[in-house]
């Protein structure tokens, strides 16, 4: 019996698979099947990606297209190097389940899939897990304007709960009168008492503060000039960077408060470092007077602050981390009669949705004075 002719276009492979080859546009392409019927399904499907543009890098890997996604921010510059540097240490753990598999091959399972192994394999918080997620999302969001991917496999997949937290609680919360009070008094022989005062005054991030030359206190116009941040790039490494965003680039009022702190500070230099001015002109190193000063190098000097407290008064200061400090001014700033607008340009914020949202914290005296001013008619 006569063997049966292969369709125009196919092939017999020395494997037993079929071969059907095609031109588009002058270019040549293959699929390949074990019927011709698994071919021409195979064709058909290869054409619409061809049309809808899916398919010049369909064989890209996720590891591959990452470091494509992250040297063309660093080439536009559209974010900064230690956001970069941070989204690196994500992906170390993307990239060791996913990373090999071809972006057009990852489905809304595997997605499914990693959150579980993020959060029940390697243990990490709801908070850690979501933030991993939201990479990933972003990635695939990039994929799919390149049209590398028809559809972002992130999309459906839920965010995981986190615990809500309690504002007196809370790290990041306003602290309440009393306990400034309390955290000032006990902490008058700590090195960085004027830095803590300054953060309190002035509603500045840590960074901002840790990077703030003389250069920048305006004693003429009375203003501090905001323009730049510390960033840390790697283990070591740091650099003095531009604010968060160009709204973070300002100017704020330069207070009697903080002109007082600047000069009992300038003294307090001197006693630690001697009569020597450094040549970057940085207002706040560290105690050891060449770093600089950051958020998690506080931790454990509030810590003391707040034990200390504690052993001599009896009165115990639920821990609060440095960003209180700007927490705390802005909820002063409105509970004073400050505009959300204005202090929205004071911290440097987009808008003052933001501002409200994150920064203002009503305490019960706030509350309590705004539900006076309450009359229902009975």
């Amino acid at each position: 019996m006569a063997k049966r002719k292969l369709p125009s276009g196919f092939t017999k492979r020395k494997d037993g698979t079929l071969e059907l080859k095609f031109t588009i546009d002058g270019k040549r392409y293959s699929v390949y099947g074990k019927s011709v019927k698994e071919c021409k399904e195979k064709e058909t499907a290869k054409r619409k990606k061809i049309a809808d543009g899916l398919t010049e890098r369909e064989n890209i890997s996720l590891a591959t297209y990452y470091k494509e996604w992250q040297d063309g921010r660093r080439m536009t510059k559209k974010v900064k190097e230690s956001t970069i540097f941070t989204q690196d240490g994500r992906f170390e753990r993307i990239n060791k389940v996913l990373g090999k598999k071809r972006l057009i091959k990852i489905l809304p399972h595997d997605i499914q899939k990693f959150q579980k192994y993020l959060k029940v394999d390697c243990g990490l918080s709801e908070q850690t897990v979501n933030l991993h997620m939201d990479l990933l999302k972003s990635i695939f969001n990039s994929a799919v304007k390149r049209r590398y991917i028809p559809y972002n496999p992130c999309d459906d997949i839920s965010p995981m709960k986190t615990e809500n937290k309690n504002v007196e609680t809370d790290s990041h919360r306003c602290i309440s009168e009393r306990d400034r009070k309390l955290f000032f008094q006990y902490g008058q022989d700590s090195y960085y008492l004027e830095f803590f005062q300054m953060l309190l005054q002035s509603g500045m991030r840590t960074g901002e503060l840790a990077s703030l030359t003389w250069d920048d206190i305006d004693y003429e116009n009375n203003v501090i000039h905001i323009t730049k941040t510390v960033s840390r790039i790697g283990t070591k490494d740091f650099i003095i960077d531009t604010p968060k965003s160009k709204h973070s680039i300002r100017d704020i009022p330069l207070s009697d408060a903080e002109k007082e702190i600047l000069c009992r500070w300038r003294d307090k230099y001197e006693l630690y470092h001697g009569n020597i001015r450094r040549f970057d002109k940085r207002i706040f190193p560290t105690s050891n007077g060449t770093g600089y000063v950051r958020a998690q190098n506080l931790v454990p000097i509030i810590r003391n602050i707040l034990k200390k407290v504690e052993a001599e008064t009896e009165i115990h200061i639920e821990y609060f981390a440095p960003h209180a400090f700007r927490d705390t001014f802005g909820t002063e700033y409105i509970k004073q009669g400050g505009s959300v607008e204005t202090l929205c340009r004071v911290l440097g914020h987009s808008n003052p949705t933001i501002t409200y949202r994150y920064y203002v914290k009503p305490t019960m005296e706030m509350i309590a004075c705004e539900a006076k001013k309450i009359q229902l008619a009975m």
